[in-house]
């Protein structure tokens, strides 16, 4: 019962994660961001995510905060990117292009409200 379960929480997710990435009704593709919100007027925007492996740039957007470092990390543990970001401004580029393959990588934020991380796709 329990794994009939899981497989059907699993086939949800495929679905969800498939139909997120989908087009809307008037044809425009849908380019999806990973939005995380610390606190009132605080913001950290990912995009774009998923992310096409031919050309891994991304955007990321800090409102309220100070990104100090990030580090991108394969889903196997292995750091794949690390930066010092110490007086650039708070809009910055994540260039992956020969760092990432297709698969599942997590980027951490050092910032002066703590470690954020999210999840990056790469399709």
């Amino acid at each position: 019962m329990l794994k009939r379960i899981l497989f059907l929480l699993l086939c949800i997710g495929v679905y969800t994660t498939i139909h997120a990435q989908s087009v809307s009704n008037d044809g425009v593709k849908i380019t999806p961001t990973a939005e995380a919100k610390i606190g009132a007027g605080v913001t950290l925007l990912l995009s774009p995510n998923p992310a096409p492996k031919s050309n891994p740039v991304i955007t990321v957007t800090a409102v309220g905060m100070d990104i100090y470092s990030y580090k991108v990390v394969s889903a196997t543990g292995q750091i794949v990117e690390l930066e010092n970001l110490s007086g650039k401004p708070d809009g910055t580029i994540i260039d992956l292009n020969g760092a990432v393959d297709i698969g599942t990588y997590y980027v951490i934020f050092e910032t002066n409200a703590g470690k954020i991380s999210r999840k990056l796709v790469i399709i």
